[in-house]
């Protein structure tokens, strides 16, 4: 079975005032329960380098009555946000597209507020979908580098089939 974004948002508990920043937010697959999840007094940005899915991601959310952030940035270089903007992070399915995994893992930490939380999920090497396996990150590979950029894991989450997830905090 395959993993539901919905399901993997609700055991991160987000508040209703916080700011969630998903970065690699694709088709907004973590976007939209996100987005129900601060209601109107939170906010969501939706970072990616496709200007085109963003405005997309965007027109749907307005459709249904929220208000997203974007931000088009190539998540290969510093991005554009302050220290401790967020609250919560999402990293989903993405991690196997970056050349240098280590200089973002900072970039995420450095946007995350003391305490803050990183939902990360991933395609899991022996998956029948997803992308190529040889550019895919081994669990154990990943975790190590998250832990030794000073995240701690809270959870290891049921992520279906093909996908591993976790929570971790900064």
């Amino acid at each position: 079975m395959f993993l539901s974004p919905t399901q993997l948002i609700e055991k991160l508990n987000i508040t209703k005032s916080s700011t969630v920043v998903d970065f690699g937010s694709g088709s907004g697959a973590y976007v939209y329960p996100s987005l129900k999840a601060v209601s109107k007094s939170g906010k969501v940005i939706a970072v990616d380098i496709d200007g085109d899915m963003l405005k997309t991601i965007e027109s749907t959310a307005t459709v249904a009555g929220h208000v997203l952030h974007i931000l088009r940035a190539d998540l290969e270089k510093k991005i554009i946000l302050p220290d401790y903007t967020a609250d919560y992070v999402i990293f989903a399915n993405t991690l196997h597209q970056i050349e240098n995994k280590e200089d973002l893992i900072r970039e995420i930490k450095r946007i995350l507020t003391p305490n803050g939380l990183m939902l990360f999920v991933e395609w899991s090497s022996d998956s029948k979908f997803g992308p190529k396996k040889e550019i895919r990150i081994a669990e154990d590979i990943a975790t190590d580098m998250f832990v030794k950029a000073g995240f701690s894991i809270l959870e290891k989450l049921p992520a279906g089939d093909y996908h591993y997830a976790y929570i971790f905090k900064v």
